[in-house]
């Protein structure tokens, strides 16, 4: 697995509660060691020392490889370039596959349309709002209840255009706005699922600037 300078990434913190996990960007690649820049947590630099140990995650699109990668790093230098904290990272492995269950998943307050399907039927497209998001679901709200197993195609509206996503529903719950469907994506192509991934990644990073999260 390789790295490419500009990809989004999350650097993975061992912590007193847990593991935390804040999104970054990759600055450059040598051969052994790969730079971020260093995460954001409330508008502040994450307190990360030299010597600590991180994993790295990303999501791979090509086909032969598809899926969400992990990988421990060491951190091996702490330092800033211009007005940039940065952080050089020695990997301590090889990268293995992560469970899709593991998509980070951000709440948002998105326009969109669905159609639901009756075999291979549309049965008309309605206006509905989706509340959180991520690369495997997202939770679709409209006034009415669907039934479990429905087959949807979701339209969303995003800052890089307009996305297709085709899933079904696996979850119905109460919400304050209306009846949330938790949808599970099926084989969406795989630029549609990294224009996904990354924008929930940008999402993240402009919360965690303005420290909302």
């Amino acid at each position: 697995m390789t790295l490419e300078i500009n990809k989004i990434v999350e650097v993975c913190v061992e912590g007193e509660s847990g593991v935390e996990t804040y999104p970054t960007r990759v600055e450059d690649v040598a051969d052994e060691s790969v730079t971020v820049a260093a995460p954001l947590d409330n508008g502040s630099v994450v307190p990360l020392r030299q010597g600590q140990m991180v994993s790295l995650e990303y999501w791979d699109t090509d086909p032969k490889r598809e899926g969400r990668y992990s990988a421990k790093f060491c951190i091996i230098r702490r330092y800033v370039e211009g007005s940039l904290p940065m952080l050089d990272l020695e990997p301590l492995g090889v990268w293995s596959r992560i469970q899709e269950r593991d998509f980070v998943r951000v709440d948002v307050s998105l326009d969109a349309h669905f159609v639901v399907y009756a075999g291979d039927h549309p049965q008309g497209s309605r206006p509905c709002r989706v509340s959180s998001l991520s690369g495997g679901g997202l939770l679709l709200v409209v006034e009415e209840s669907l039934p479990l197993d429905t087959c949807l195609l979701v339209v969303l509206y995003l800052d890089s255009g307009t996305v297709r996503l085709g899933g079904k529903v696996v979850r119905v719950e109460t919400t304050e706005f209306g009846i949330g469907h938790g949808v599970s994506f099926g084989d969406i192509d795989d630029k549609a699922r990294q224009e996904i991934i990354q924008y929930v990644f940008r999402r993240q990073l402009e919360s965690r600037r303005k420290g909302l999260v």
